[in-house]
Parts: structure tokens; C-alpha cells; sequence
């Protein structure tokens, strides 16, 4: 059995100590991945890929290998572990920087990693493969996934799951630079051994969102020819807005990360990017509630069709979906604010939106909760008809019991506008939510006043359903939280309870 460098059969057997047998095979391993990666792979820090060198020739690698091989000899004998993880260190000290021999460089880094990964270090065989990606024509991605095989079967104990999952971790991220990068293939391989790695640490919530990331990735591998034909449109017309455009939203799908630059070079030169305008402005704000969040998903799912980038419609719309998957549990919330703020229709038109946004996501979960929405909105819109008709009659009757009632119900209990709606409610015709809103507006400041007001809340919403209930509930924790905060932290430990659940939900 033996190892072929450029033609060139190498044979374990000849080599008198071990590690020589592992060098040479990573030399074939690195001189494979050469070639062909200059224009896939960005250079780091802005170094252009033209400035890397070439892989040493191979007799000048075999020169360099052998002076490595002396130099281990006389300085650390024994092939051992720990020896040769000594000078997998040393190597790496010495050669990070000594970029005025090249071929001896290469071939420390190259001994450097191999030698990490044999001894199932996690950690110190990244920075050699940054530095042989960064300074020569090599595909570190190919270089990466070797690695991680090799430290994988070194993690064998049991006690080293916790190795295995930040493995699994590392994986994830490399696989989506290279995504980005273009190398689809090593991509696949890592994201397959992340998940093996993740499975063997039995991390089952990494493990959701890693197959989450495989189905996108499957997705940007059926944009690849489009992705391919942009970069040699690109190498000749630089300028070109509708590939400058496309290659911005693939990175940014791909990666997580928007590049602005890009997609500013991209409209600078094509007027007619509405869409785009909205969802860059959208995606710069640090919170969105769930309308923003509907109408930035909306905007992702029409960009193929305004946009011309009809390739990438199934990337495009899984970003889409995944931001609807966001909005709708916080539909409900959304539609009582804007009821408390008097915007009745616009909050009638959010849930005809959201309903839109559950279907296309195709999720089961997210249908069950759009189907609570058409209870709360035939409520709603009742209670809209008798508020319309209250406000007339207080119009003449400002005293006017069931109008007081109905125009503070819809206001505090659908709305959520306690401000407003308090005044109303102390002049309702039913004692009990009288009382309860005149003792609200007392603003009683001692625990006891705070807890038993709370109290008197989480009753009455008990005679009520959906967004009216939590609502109410969540008045009620407003005066826990209130009293909470004079009271030693042991007692009360039911109504703490309520509240973390409130505020959970919330």
C-alpha cells in the first residue's frame, strides 16, 4: 500500500518512524487540493488570490521533509504522541510567519494539522489550515473536512462527547464559508459529518438546527448553475447590475449576513430595487414585531418575481419562510395592540396577511395557531359593531352603564389599553369588574393591595377565551411583578410562577 504524490508512488514501509508515513500522505492530500481553487475561494484580508503561491514542487517538498524528519530525530527521538504533538507546536511557532521559505513553510503547516489531527486536538489544527488557505493555492475547505475525520475517530471515550459536539459545531460553521465559497461538495461531506457528530454527543437541539441548515443547503445546491454562470458573467462585465444583485443575495442567504456594498454597487447602477430598499432598511433594525416581520417575509417571497432571480426562488422563499415561522406566534399580541391603538382594520388586515404567511410555511403548527385567529377575530368584530354603537351612546349619555361596559371591555380586554379603558370600566354595570377597575386606578402601593388586586384579575379572566384572557392575565401579573418587588424572593412562589409563564409567552 502507498501513497501517490503527482505520480509518484511513496510507501509507508521504507519510512523508518511512523509519523514520516503520515507526512507523506498529507502532502499527497494537500498536493490533491491543489488547483483550480483560486478563483472559488476568497482570499483572506483583502489578499487577492493571484499574491498565493503554488504548492512546492514535489522534490522540493521530499528535500524539506527530510530535514524535518532529522531535526525530529535529534530533538525529540521517539515517535510518540506527545512528541510529536511537541513538535506539531513547535512547527507551527516557528513557520506561521516565515513566509521568506515557502517550501519549508508549507510543509511545517502541512505536518502541523496532520500531526493535531492525529492526536485528536480540535483546536490547534485550525490555524495551519488558515494559514495554507490564506498563502497558497489549496482548498482548506477539502482540508478542514480531513481533519475532522481523523480527530472524530481519535474521539472515542465517552468522556469526550463535549469535544465531539464543539467538532459538530466547528463543522457547521466551516461548511457554510465554504458554501459561500463555492465549494459545494466539501460543504455536503461537512455538514453530513456534523450531524454524525452531533448524533454521537446526543445533542439533540444542535442536531434540529443542523437538519434545518442541510435542507437550506440542498436548496443553494440547486441555484449552484446560476451561482456559476453569474461569477463568469462577473469576470467579464465587473459592473453588471442583475449578476452584481444575484451573487449579493446568494451570499447573504448562504452566509446569514447582508453584504450592503454589494447590493448599494448593485442599485446604484439599476433603478427599480423597491423590494430590496424595504427589505435592507427592515433587516438593519435590531427588533420588528410580527406585522414588520409578515411584511419583511412578504417582501422575500415576491424578490424572485421583482427582481428577476427566478433561479433562486426556493432559496429565497425558505428564507422567506423561516421568518414567517418568527412573526406568527406573535400575531396575536400584534392584533391587540393595534386594536388598543384604534387601528381595527389594519389589524383585520394583519391576520388576513398572517393567515397567507402560515400556509405557505406548510407547517402543522403554524396552521393550528392561524386557526385560533378565526375565533378571535369573530370576536373582535362583534365587539367592534357594539363599540361603534357604545361610543354613539355615550355620545348623549356619557353615564350610560352597558355602553361604559362595552367600550371599556373592548378597550382594556381586546386592546390591552389599560390607560384608556379603566375609566370606562369603573362605570360598568357589573359590580365585580367595577370594582376591580376602580381598585386599578386607586394604584394601591402596598404588597398586600397589589397581590389581592392581582388577584381579582386572574378571576375574572377566567370568564373569558383567547387574547381577551391573556390579556387580562397579564394585567394581573403587572400587579405581582408590582408587589414582587417589596417582598423577600421565597414567598408567593405559585404567583412567581404565573408570571415567568406570562412573560414566557409573551
Amino acid at each position: 500500500m502507498g501513497t501517490t504524490v503527482s505520480g509518484t508512488k511513496i510507501s509507508p514501509l521504507r519510512c523508518h518512524r511512523p509519523w514520516l508515513a503520515i507526512a507523506c500522505a498529507a502532502i499527497a492530500v494537500a498536493a490533491a487540493n491543489c488547483g483550480g481553487w483560486a478563483h472559488a475561494v476568497p482570499a483572506e484580508n483583502g489578499q487577492p488570490a493571484t499574491s498565493r503561491l503554488p504548492a512546492p514542487a514535489e522534490g522540493a517538498q521530499r528535500t524539506a521533509l527530510a530535514r524535518f524528519r532529522a531535526y525530529f530525530t535529534q530533538h525529540y527521538g521517539r515517535a510518540t504522541p506527545r512528541n510529536e504533538k511537541l513538535f506539531s507546536q513547535y512547527l507551527l511557532k516557528k513557520y506561521a510567519n516565515a513566509h521568506g521559505r515557502p517550501t519549508a513553510r508549507y510543509v511545517a503547516l502541512t505536518l502541523a494539522w496532520k500531526f493535531s489531527a492525529a492526536a485528536a486536538d480540535i483546536y490547534d489544527d485550525v490555524k495551519p489550515i488558515q494559514l495554507l488557505g490564506r498563502d497558497y493555492l489549496v482548498n482548506p475547505w477539502r482540508l478542514y473536512l480531513k481533519a475532522s475525520e481523523r480527530i472524530l475517530q481519535g474521539l472515542n471515550k465517552p468522556w469526550e462527547g463535549v469535544y465531539v459536539r464543539a467538532l459538530g459545531h466547528n463543522l457547521a460553521s466551516w461548511a457554510k464559508q465554504a458554501g459561500t465559497a463555492g465549494d459545494l461538495e466539501s460543504a455536503g461531506k461537512m455538514l453530513e459529518l456534523a450531524q454524525r457528530c452531533f448524533e454521537r454527543s446526543h445533542a439533540p437541539h444542535q442536531l434540529a438546527k443542523l437538519r434545518t441548515e442541510i435542507a437550506r443547503f440542498r436548496l443553494s445546491q440547486a441555484t449552484a448553475p446560476q451561482v456559476a454562470a453569474d461569477r463568469k458573467l462577473l469576470q467579464i462585465h465587473r459592473t453588471n447590475p442583475e449578476a452584481l444583485l444575484r451573487m449579493a443575495l446568494y451570499h447573504w442567504l448562504v452566509s446569514g449576513k447582508p453584504n450592503a456594498r454589494a447590493i448599494g454597487e448593485a442599485e446604484a447602477q439599476k433603478t427599480g430595487y423597491a423590494s430590496l430598499a424595504g427589505i435592507m432598511k427592515l433587516a438593519a433594525q435590531d427588533s420588528l414585531d410580527a406585522q414588520q416581520l409578515i411584511h419583511l417575509g412578504n417582501l422575500w417571497w415576491n424578490l424572485p418575481k421583482t427582481h428577476k432571480l427566478l433561479a433562486y426562488t426556493p432559496l429565497v422563499q425558505q428564507h422567506a419562510i423561516k421568518i414567517y415561522r418568527r412573526a406568527i406566534p406573535g400575531v396575536a399580541r400584534a392584533f391587540s395592540a393595534m386594536i388598543g391603538r384604534g387601528d381595527y382594520h389594519a389589524a383585520v388586515l394583519l391576520i388576513g396577511q398572517a393567515k397567507k404567511a402560515a400556509k405557505r410555511t406548510r407547517d402543522p403548527k403554524m396552521l393550528s395557531i392561524a386557526r385560533q385567529w378565526n375565533r378571535m377575530l369573530r370576536q373582535a368584530r362583534m365587539l367592534h359593531r357594539r363599540y361603534i354603537t357604545a361610543i354613539k351612546t355615550l355620545a348623549t349619555k356619557a353615564d350610560d352603564p352597558q355602553a361604559n361596559q362595552t367600550v371599556g371591555i373592548y378597550t382594556c380586554f381586546l386592546g390591552a389599553d389599560w390607560h384608556t379603558g379603566l375609566a370606562y370600566l369603573k362605570l360598568s354595570g357589573l359590580p365585580g369588574l367595577r370594582a376591580a377597575a376602580r381598585a386599578d386606578l386607586a394604584n394601591p402601593e402596598t404588597p398586600a393591595a397589589q397581590i389581592a388586586l392581582g388577584n381579582t384579575w386572574w378571576r375574572l379572566a377566567r370568564g373569558y377565551r383567547g387574547i381577551m384572557r391573556k390579556n387580562i392575565e397579564l394585567r394581573a401579573a403587572h400587579w405581582y411583578a408590582a408587589a414582587f418587588k417589596k417582598l423577600p424572593v421565597g414567598r408567593y412562589k405559585t404567583l412567581r410562577f404565573r408570571v415567568a409563564r406570562l412573560q414566557m409567552e409573551k
